[in-house]
């Protein structure tokens, strides 16, 4: 019995602290459930480029065509140069020259900044799933705070009863038998008239 007072003793004092706790978790969890209705604003964003760069063109890039008349430029006075050292200038040959030089430079940017294209739409797709999964984390996290706030008052409780009662369930099991019984001095009074009553039927 004083065990079982102990332990009943301590889980009085400990559950207003069980209860405030869980309230504590129960506001996390309203916190979650608002964040995860809202959206979050970084997995939206992640989101939002994951959806614009699949959906997007990989032919269309305004930047492409200004890239492809520099270059060209350069690659043209790099020819010229090249062929004028060699009396070349004006001739069929130069212009052939000059003509596969800026084809060749315009097909290789082209393919080079479509082939990166292709690489963000690949990367944006292993993106997808992660963050279609991160929109449901703040769920998981109120699920879990809240099972936490809703079952730890009940658990606490759940325990004393478990405690207490193997405590005292055999110290009850034995007066509920000495009870019945009559303990102690009952059996001595039953065993003191079964004596006398064999004493006094042999007699007579």
């Amino acid at each position: 019995m004083g065990a079982a007072n102990t332990l009943q003793n301590t889980y009085a004092a400990q559950a207003p602290k069980v209860a405030a706790m869980a309230d504590q978790f129960g506001g996390v969890t309203n916190d979650l459930l608002a964040r995860y209705t809202s959206g979050d604003p970084t997995v939206t964003a992640a989101n939002d480029y994951v959806q614009n760069t699949l959906g997007s063109d990989p032919t269309n890039n305004p930047y492409l065509e200004s890239m492809i008349s520099q270059t060209n430029d350069n690659v043209r006075n790099q020819l010229q140069a090249s062929m004028g050292t060699r009396g070349l200038t004006g001739s069929s040959d130069y212009y052939g020259l000059i003509g596969k030089g800026l084809a060749q430079n315009e097909t290789g940017l082209r393919y080079a900044d479509y082939d990166r294209s292709m690489d963000r739409k690949a990367q944006a797709a292993g993106m997808a799933g992660g963050v279609a999964a991160g929109q449901y984390i703040p769920l998981a996290s109120a699920l879990s705070t809240g099972g936490f706030a809703t079952g730890a008052p009940m658990d606490a409780a759940l325990r004393n009863a478990a405690g207490v009662g193997g405590l005292l369930g055999g110290y009850t099991s034995q007066t509920g038998t000495q009870k019945q019984s009559g303990g102690f001095l009952g059996d001595l009074l039953l065993s003191g008239l079964g004596a006398a009553g064999a004493y006094f039927g042999g007699r007579g």
